[in-house]
């Protein structure tokens, strides 16, 4: 009987032969070709990352993965056997970092892998544009996103210049045909986007963070929620609530020199509103994203060599009248990427300046006489480490705080993992089994978008 093929010792690469293998399916290829690889990413750590020495020691160089891909593996089948040995080992590194004045220095491994991934691709896609027979079935296959024709523009290169002016006089046709399409604005819709939604839903109606209220300081919403996370999320979505409400009702939407929404939070309100009594709404914001992106394509045409090479109807549809205020010289709008608006996003906007408010409320409260306050609210160790590297002196009281709660929740994680093992299938189970949702929300809160954890 032949021996069982060995498991691979790292997330192998998405093979990718040449650019008709991303162009065989409608939709943008960078999209979907990154997707598929994260996908592999997840079904990797899945079946053996979760216990393989490398990666649990880059994992604890990074304090774990960035919300949105820790979100990924912890709705997997089985995550919470996984999760629960493998936090056990984040908050024993998360303990020294904050003993000895330290931070882990590494970036999300999935955000890594993602963004190289989708460098491959739009490399591979770029070169074998070079044989004609190729572009009608880029343009029958719809073409990149704005924000990967954003990238495309980036990287592509003198030698790729009229490429980048052909990719764009694509982009210009399918806004003008039809600017309500998400597809073409914010590229393939992620799953993502519809776990933030109901996480978001998930956290009671407070009111915005004020001047000496801070939401969740009397510990209403329980003592795993950071306040810094919850303020942040709370100012989202009276941000995300208002434009819609301003687009469903007047059918107006902001003007101005804004760069709109954001990638992100424009695919939560399509993922939010769609096939709803409100789906006009996310029409109308689609519309005005697309203004701003036919402004986002008239810089690129105005860039050194790209004017030249524009069709003359690419030309006339990026030359037309735009809303006051979009046009701007070239270099001096938002970066493009993956994130091209996000500086500008009244989402993004609205978030930091709670995070900012709320993280002054706690210094300043950590600053009053003791008894002042029933019960200190407990902050993420993301804002923990934060507060640290700007004022370590104040925040030497939530860096104690962090470590007990750190060293509580191992003490609960070893339980429930010894209670997974044979020897322990016979104990009483209790709160420690869930551990690793706690445990999660404590490095980082925004992973249950501000609230309590539980299950995604």
């Amino acid at each position: 009987m032949p021996s069982a093929t060995p498991l691979p010792r790292g997330p192998a690469r998405l093979v990718l032969f040449g650019a008709a293998d991303l162009l065989s399916v409608v939709g943008c290829p960078v999209c979907r070709y990154t997707a598929d690889d994260t996908d592999r990413f997840y079904g990797w750590f899945a079946l053996e990352g979760h216990a393989d020495t490398g990666m649990t020691t880059r994992l604890c160089a990074s304090l774990g993965l960035c919300p949105v891909h820790t979100r990924g593996i912890a709705g997997q089948p089985g995550a919470g056997q996984r999760l629960t040995a493998v936090y056990r080992y984040l908050l024993q590194a998360a303990v020294r970092y904050l003993s000895d004045g330290s931070s882990p220095s590494d970036p999300c491994l999935g955000c890594t892998r993602e963004a190289e991934a989708g460098q491959r691709a739009l490399d591979t896609l770029l070169a074998g544009l070079d044989e004609e027979d190729l572009w009608d079935r880029y343009a029958e296959a719809g073409g990149l996103c704005l924000p990967h024709l954003c990238d495309a523009a980036a990287t592509g290169g003198r030698r790729g210049r009229r490429r980048v002016a052909a990719l764009a006089d694509v982009m210009v046709s399918r806004l003008a045909e039809d600017p309500s399409r998400a597809a073409v604005v914010t590229g393939d819709m992620a799953a993502d986007s519809v776990l933030r939604i109901r996480l978001r839903a998930r956290i009671p109606a407070y009111p915005a963070a004020s001047a000496g209220d801070l939401p969740g300081r009397d510990g209403d919403l329980g003592p795993d929620a950071c306040p810094a996370c919850l303020a942040g999320a709370l100012a989202e979505r009276e941000a995300l609530a208002e434009v819609t409400a301003m687009a469903a009702v007047s059918g107006r939407v902001p003007a101005g020199p804004s760069p709109g929404l954001c990638r992100a939070h424009l695919q939560e309100i399509c993922s939010e509103t769609f096939e709803t009594p409100t789906s006009g709404s996310c029409a109308r914001l689609l519309e005005w994203q697309a203004e701003r992106s036919l402004a986002e394509v008239r810089r690129l045409a105005e860039r050194p060599g790209l004017k030249d090479a524009f069709s003359l109807r690419g030309r006339r549809l990026v030359d037309a009248p735009s809303p006051a205020g979009t046009r701007r010289r070239p270099g001096t709008g938002p970066e493009a990427g993956h994130d091209a608006g996000a500086a500008g996003c009244p989402a993004c906007v609205a978030r930091r300046a709670a995070v900012r408010s709320a993280m002054t409320q706690m210094r300043l409260a950590t600053a009053l006489p003791p008894g002042r306050h029933s019960s200190a609210p407990r902050l993420c160790l993301r804002h923990v480490m934060e507060w640290r590297a700007e004022e370590p002196r104040s925040a030497a009281s939530a860096v104690r705080m962090a470590i007990t709660s750190a060293q509580s929740l191992i003490a609960e994680l070893e339980d429930a993992f010894r209670k997974r093992t044979w020897e322990g299938r016979h104990d009483s189970r209790g709160p420690e089994m869930t551990a690793w949702r706690r445990a999660a929300a404590l490095v980082d809160g925004r992973v249950y978008g501000g609230g309590t954890p539980g299950p995604l």
